[in-house]
């Protein structure tokens, strides 16, 4: 049985296609980052999912479309998880991007890690605090 899928208007199609092209590159950046620590190939990650490494390699390419389930199984079996945010489509880049926020959030501070030697060792990844607002 087909199930029925919400009909997309001209702007819905260029966001769907931007949404399942940023998923693809985000799965595929992990698992290049994991596979250059040696901790998963794409053949492990296929055996994982319990699938084979064609399927892995249909998905990552962007031209199949993957199910929030099929995302999750990938980031998981990959020992990551994905960050989502929405934005609006109209307003000019840096005002208003943000959907809970119209006016350009403060500058924060952030933690940025360094790449750790994966997800399956002990060692910690180095961390670096950065304070834009610190002279």
């Amino acid at each position: 049985m087909k199930r029925n899928r919400e009909p997309l208007n001209a702007e819905g199609q260029r966001v769907y296609a931007r949404l399942t092209a940023h998923v693809a590159r985000e799965l595929a950046r992990a698992l290049a980052k994991e596979s250059k620590f040696g901790t998963i190939t794409r053949a492990e990650l296929a055996r994982r999912l319990g699938r084979d490494k064609g399927f892995v390699t249909r998905k990552l390419s962007g031209g199949e479309n993957m199910e929030l389930r099929t995302v999750a199984a990938f980031l998981a079996a990959l020992g990551y998880e994905m960050d989502v945010a929405a934005r609006r489509i109209d307003a000019p880049p840096g005002e208003g991007r943000n959907f809970f926020h119209e006016t350009s959030p403060v500058a924060s501070p952030t933690i940025t890690f360094s790449p750790g030697p994966g997800p399956n060792t002990t060692t910690a990844p180095n961390a670096t605090w950065h304070d834009p607002n610190a002279a």
